[in-house]
């Protein structure tokens, strides 16, 4: 399994060099910071908006499925500590899935998974979100200085969560982090819980693949 996911993420990184279509951002938007650091006896973290208010909380537990990998799954609160969701990460042949449970015992899934054509690594997602529109795209481009890599989250068609990431190869400290998202305004302000679920999503799928 290791050695799948370690070979998974270099076609990816590979690819990335024949370059990649830019999509549109967000035009009217907010910010969710998503904090990596628990100030809390009980462990938990906030998911912010841009004013620095908690939306929702969220702490990570080990997954037991595959330890090799370090990778955590990830539990979301309301303010009100009360559970949202719940977020286990789990592989199936060349496809990794982001398994969801909801607070009414409901699942739902986000999978990735990887198509080559002509040498070219293409990231394909099938989302299952409680009979709720969403869907995600990724693009990545990629020389020798740097690589992007571009997550659109949409619902209906519209762009709701959207994050440009960057390495850059020779000074890291100028690479982005991946704990900052833009969010549209009316999305965030409608849908508080599902922003902070879909931007902990996002960061997931980062840490699993570039």
């Amino acid at each position: 399994m290791k050695k799948f996911y370690l070979l998974l993420t270099l076609v990816i990184s590979i690819s990335a060099l024949f370059g990649a279509s830019k999509g549109n951002p967000i035009t009217e938007k907010s910010k969710i910071k998503i904090q990596n650091v628990s100030f809390e006896e009980n462990g938990k973290m906030q998911i912010q908006d841009e004013e620095g208010n908690a939306i929702a909380l969220y702490d990570r537990f080990e997954n037991k499925n595959i330890q090799a990998l370090n990778i955590k799954n990830a539990r979301i609160y309301d303010l009100n500590n009360q559970l949202i969701m719940t977020l286990v990460i789990s592989f199936e042949g060349t496809t990794f899935a982001i398994n969801l449970l909801n607070k009414d015992k409901k699942t739902g899934f986000v999978k990735q998974s990887v198509l080559m054509k002509k040498m070219k690594a293409e990231k394909i997602f099938n989302v299952d979100h409680f009979n709720k529109k969403y869907s995600v795209k990724s693009e990545q481009n990629q020389n020798i200085k740097m690589a992007e890599n571009e997550t659109f989250v949409y619902l209906d068609d519209q762009t709701v969560v959207y994050k440009l990431r960057t390495i850059d190869f020779k000074d890291q400290t100028k690479s982005t982090n991946m704990t900052d998202y833009d969010v549209d305004k009316n999305f965030l302000k409608n849908n508080k819980e599902d922003a902070a679920v879909w931007s902990l999503i996002c960061m997931m799928m980062a840490e699993l693949s570039f």
